[in-house]
C-alpha cells in the first residue's frame, strides 16, 4: 500500500481497516504519513485515535470541529478493537428504514419521470456505479412537479429521522451535528442494469445519506440489497457487511454519510433508485 494512498481523505477511513487485520502495519503507516503531512489539521488527532488514545485525541479537536473531516477521524476509533466500535455504528437510531409508499401514491409515474432523467449512456468514471447510469446535476432542485413531490415526502421523512436521533454526543460524528433544519448538498439517480451494483465507498461531504428505491427487479435473495459496513474490495479485508437492507418500492434507507455502503449485484431487470446527502443548515 504506498503512502500517497494515505494522502487522501478516504484514506484515514481505509486504515481502520487494515487495523483490523495488522494494527502494528497500519500504525507504522499512520506513523510515516503523520511526519509527512504535520501542518494538515487533524492529521495528529487521527493517529492518536489509531493508537487507541481517545482521550488525547478529543484535546485536538478544537480547530477543526464541524470539518468532515473530524468524522474520518471518529471513524478509527474502533480500529484496535476498542468498544467504541459499537459506539460509533451500531447506535439503533442512526440507521432507519422509512416507507415513502404511502406519501407517494404516484410512485409509479415518478419512476418514469425520473427514468426519463437518464440520459448518460453509461456510469461516470468517478462514481460508484458499475453497469448502470447515474443522472446529472442536482435532481432535487429541479422544478419539475413529480419531483417537487417526491422531494416534500422526502423532507418529511429525513426531519423524522433526524428528529429520532440519539442525543447529542459531541464525539461523534454524526450525533455532534446540530439538529433542525437542513439543505440538500447533493441529489442524484441511479439506475443499475443486468448484474449492476454499486461499490462500497462513503460521502465525504454529507451527513446523512440515502437510498429510495423507486423500481426494483424480480431478484433472488439479497440481490441488489444495500451493504452496509463493508470495504472496499480493493483493501484486501475480508469483512463481511455489519447489516444488508432489502429494498422495496417507495422505501427510504437513511444512513451516516461515514458508513461503507455498496450493493450486491443482480441477475437483470432494472434497479432504479434516488440518492441525496443532506448536512445541517448552519
Amino acid at each position: 500500500m504506498p503512502l500517497p494512498f494515505l494522502a487522501s481523505s478516504a484514506s484515514w477511513r481505509s486504515l481502520r481497516f487494515l487495523a483490523l487485520r495488522s494494527p502494528l502495519r497500519a500504525l507504522a503507516f499512520a506513523q510515516v504519513t503523520l511526519q509527512q503531512q504535520r501542518g494538515r489539521d487533524g492529521v495528529g488527532a487521527a493517529f492518536l485515535f489509531l493508537a487507541g488514545k481517545f482521550h488525547r485525541a478529543e484535546g485536538h479537536f478544537g480547530g477543526v470541529a464541524g470539518q468532515p473531516f473530524v468524522g474520518e477521524v471518529h471513524g478509527q476509533s474502533g480500529s484496535l478493537g476498542d468498544p467504541c466500535a459499537h459506539w460509533l455504528d451500531e447506535e439503533p437510531s442512526l440507521v432507519r428504514v422509512w416507507d415513502l409508499a404511502p406519501l407517494l401514491p404516484d410512485l409509479t409515474a415518478i419512476a418514469d419521470h425520473v427514468r426519463g432523467l437518464h440520459r448518460m449512456k453509461a456510469a461516470p468514471p468517478d462514481q460508484s456505479v458499475r453497469g448502470g447510469t447515474q443522472t446529472d446535476g442536482h435532481l432535487l432542485l429541479r422544478d419539475d412537479a413529480p419531483i417537487r413531490r417526491l422531494r416534500a415526502a422526502i423532507e418529511q421523512a429525513v426531519a423524522a429521522h433526524i428528529a429520532q436521533l440519539a442525543p447529542e454526543d459531541m464525539r461523534h460524528p454524526t450525533l455532534a451535528a446540530p439538529r433542525g433544519p437542513f439543505r440538500f448538498s447533493g441529489s442524484w439517480s441511479v439506475s443499475l442494469r443486468d448484474a449492476g451494483f454499486h461499490i462500497p465507498h462513503t460521502h465525504s461531504q454529507g451527513w446523512i445519506s440515502s437510498a429510495l428505491y423507486l423500481a426494483l427487479p424480480d431478484a433472488q435473495p439479497r440481490q441488489g440489497w444495500l451493504k452496509l459496513g463493508e470495504p472496499p474490495a480493493d483493501l484486501g479485508l475480508d469483512l463481511p457487511p455489519s447489516r444488508w437492507i432489502e429494498p422495496a418500492p417507495g422505501r427510504l434507507v437513511l444512513f451516516p454519510s461515514t458508513m461503507w455502503h455498496g450493493t450486491e449485484p443482480f441477475d437483470a431487470g432494472e434497479r432504479l433508485t434516488v440518492a441525496f446527502d443532506v448536512v445541517p443548515l448552519i
